[in-house]
């Protein structure tokens, strides 16, 4: 499984993501469109975009990915598709928190993104 991590260059408005070689993902970035590959610093970098971010984050589906969480906002708008398993989890919490009268702010500082 491969370390992958996604950040965005505030100054220039990019994406940059950094990833151990391998062949595959290579020549999976290289199919989105506005790839550049920056040898002297080793990363790759794309257009601040949220469809690039989405192809970006297909491409690492299943891998350990390291967002920054200037991203994660985005990610949350991009994808919230949520796993059955996952619905069913997040309402018994929701259910749980009520029975034990914790604040609507707590609530939503345990669901808010990381």
């Amino acid at each position: 499984m491969a370390s992958v991590k996604i950040s965005r260059d505030m100054q220039q408005g990019k994406i940059v993501v950094t990833f151990s070689y391998d062949p595959k993902f290579v020549a999976e970035v290289k199919s989105i469109e506005g790839h550049r590959w920056h040898p002297d610093k080793k990363y790759w970098s794309f257009p601040y975009s949220q469809e690039i971010l989405r192809k970006i984050l297909s491409v690492f589906k299943g891998e350990s990915i390291d967002l920054d969480s200037t991203l994660q906002v985005s990610f949350k708008q991009v994808v919230d598709k949520r796993e059955p398993n996952q619905a069913a989890i997040i309402e018994t919490v929701n259910k749980e928190l009520k029975l034990r009268g914790y604040s609507p702010k707590t609530k939503k500082s345990i669901f808010a993104p990381y």
